[in-house]
């Protein structure tokens, strides 16, 4: 549990640096907290294992496709491969 719970750490962070590379200006703040803030709600909601709303198990694997694969594809796109 405490590797899972540091992989979704480093995700909204990896969201967050993309956020704070990809924006100029205002966009920069709003997209570098926006970012991870939309991710941790929708994990939060749907994701989490005490979440109130259960997916099945197709979908839950979607949204962890979702949650660690976007971060991923972030990084990747501000040059850190």
């Amino acid at each position: 549990m405490a590797l899972r719970f540091s992989l979704e750490l480093f995700a909204l962070g990896s969201l967050a640096y993309w956020g704070a590379q990809t924006g100029k200006g205002v966009m920069r703040v709003l997209l570098a907290i926006g970012a991870p803030l939309i991710i941790a709600i929708v994990w939060g909601v749907f994701g989490s294992p005490r979440s109130q709303v259960q997916l099945s198990m197709s979908m839950h694997i979607m949204l962890e496709l979702l949650v660690f694969g976007l971060p991923s594809v972030a990084l990747y796109a501000t040059g850190k491969h």
